[in-house]
């Protein structure tokens, strides 16, 4: 066996240890750059062979074109060879460089590490006799397959300590997201708790639990905390709250066993696709019986040149919009399957203003966003229409949209029919947000052809 350095072997081990915690999926890729075919040694199975040497080294090799593991703490590496004419010349000997170009990220793309490097031929020096190439005298007695298993070694004793540092600079960034997140939690809760509202207590109870009722819930609230370059100011006060007392009423009032609700504050990128994609796969296994509630508190913000809306996480930028969620594409992954109802409450706007201050607000950004059309059995609440904010409501604690949608839910304990909380969330939070912000905000309410006859007449509980 090949003797390896300290600081390799280390590395090495530390390859070992973070299979244990989480496979590094590699897709490998080799392609034949020699100059011309002349003289030329051909390495017909080498990707089997490095393959093999990595397989042994407890990576994963994907095929290409698959899919990296989606495990938060999963490391991705893609791997290019290239070969630089490893020949023969004239003067009997066999030159050459591969090049090796790699990536190495965690699933989500949020810590990538890029590095190149060059590896020579292994038998540089060799002075060697082509079958091919009756000029040389001297007998060649390495067989391709020492060749390839020579250069595979020498690859992977380049490549594996730059897999592993990357490897290591990713686990370490990770760790400190998950502390600092962890301390943003910390936060929320502490300044959750410092809230209060007439609506955060007393909560009607429904004794019964309706196993086919599910929720998607989201507050991104701290932008700023993922996002270096933006103030505190544009944070959406109040949106975790919101997100949590939601919660408390969709499992105390709405009959949603506490297992059938995903919940998320601050959520990112991957984490709210994740969360959409569970919700679908549920809608998909139930057979058309579920009952959907999505709540969304946080961002909008519209496209200024296709006027398309947008969900932002709050790992997005405003100048990446279309890396954030599509509103329409999250309507669609709503209705990808058939269910018995979905119902949307999105205390957002998408003109580009916001309850404090919007992400494109010192460019003055007010855009009219496209209205999207609604399918399958959805109705739509939304907190604002055309380019008006969606406003606080400062003295309650909450965004003015969720503080009445709570408070109806509370004083009717339910049972309240669509019809009913359309003209009262329309009423109320029309003349409170001139009274309280001298702002109008005007909810809208949207449903599919499909329920335009019924919709009105479905009632909150369900019953």
């Amino acid at each position: 066996m090949k003797k390896l350095s300290v600081a390799f072997f280390l590395l090495f081990l530390c390859s070992g240890l973070f299979s244990q915690v989480a496979p590094v999926d590699v897709v490998l890729t080799i392609r034949d750059k020699r100059y011309s075919d002349k003289n030329a040694i051909a390495y017909t199975s080498l990707f089997e062979q490095i393959a093999a040497d990595l397989k042994s080294r407890n990576y994963h090799i994907l095929e290409q074109g698959a899919s990296a593991s989606n495990a938060a703490n999963a490391i991705f590496c893609e791997i290019v060879i290239d070969f630089l004419n490893f020949y023969e010349s004239e003067s009997n000997n066999m030159f050459g460089k591969g090049m090796v170009s790699m990536v190495v990220k965690n699933f989500d793309n949020s810590f990538n590490q890029t590095a190149k490097t060059s590896v020579d031929n292994p038998y540089k020096e060799l002075k060697l006799r082509n079958k091919d190439n009756p000029r040389f005298k001297e007998q060649f007695t390495k067989t391709e397959e020492d060749i390839q298993r020579q250069l595979s070694n020498r690859i992977i004793d380049k490549i594996i300590p730059q897999i592993d540092q990357a490897a290591l600079q990713i686990r370490s960034k990770i760790a400190s997201a998950d502390n600092r997140s962890n301390s943003r939690q910390e936060m929320t809760n502490n300044a959750s708790a410092q809230y209060s509202s007439d609506v955060d207590v007393d909560i009607p109870v429904n004794n019964q639990i309706n196993t086919n009722r599910f929720a998607l819930i989201i507050g991104n609230e701290d932008y700023s905390s993922f996002q270096l370059d933006l103030s505190t100011e544009v944070n959406v006060k109040f949106a975790s709250h919101d997100a949590k007392i939601f919660r408390e009423y969709v499992q105390r009032t709405l009959g949603v066993p506490e297992k059938n609700i995903v919940f998320l504050i601050n959520g990112t990128l991957g984490q709210m696709n994740q969360a959409i994609s569970k919700i679908s796969l549920i809608i998909k296994n139930t057979s058309g019986e579920a009952e959907i509630f999505i709540y969304y508190a946080g961002h909008g913000m519209p496209d200024e040149v296709t006027k398309e809306a947008y969900i932002m996480p709050v790992d997005v930028s405003a100048k990446n919009i279309t890396s954030a969620i599509k509103l329409k594409d999250f309507y669609a992954k709503l209705n990808e399957y058939p269910s018995k109802r979905v119902t949307v409450f999105i205390d957002a706007c998408f003109s580009g203003g916001a309850r404090n201050q919007g992400m494109l607000a010192a460019r003055g950004v007010r855009i009219t966003p496209k209205e999207d059309l609604v399918t399958g059995k959805m109705v739509v609440f939304t907190a604002s229409s055309g380019d008006q904010s969606s406003l606080p409501y400062a003295d309650k604690n909450h965004g003015m949209f969720t503080y009445f949608l709570l408070k109806k839910i509370k004083e009717s304990k339910g049972q309240v029919s669509y019809k009913e909380l359309s003209e009262y969330l329309g009423q109320k939070v029309g003349l409170e947000s001139v009274v309280v912000n001298s702002k109008e905000q005007t909810t809208q309410t949207l449903f599919s052809n499909e329920v335009s006859a019924i919709w009105g007449n479905w009632i909150l509980t369900g019953k």
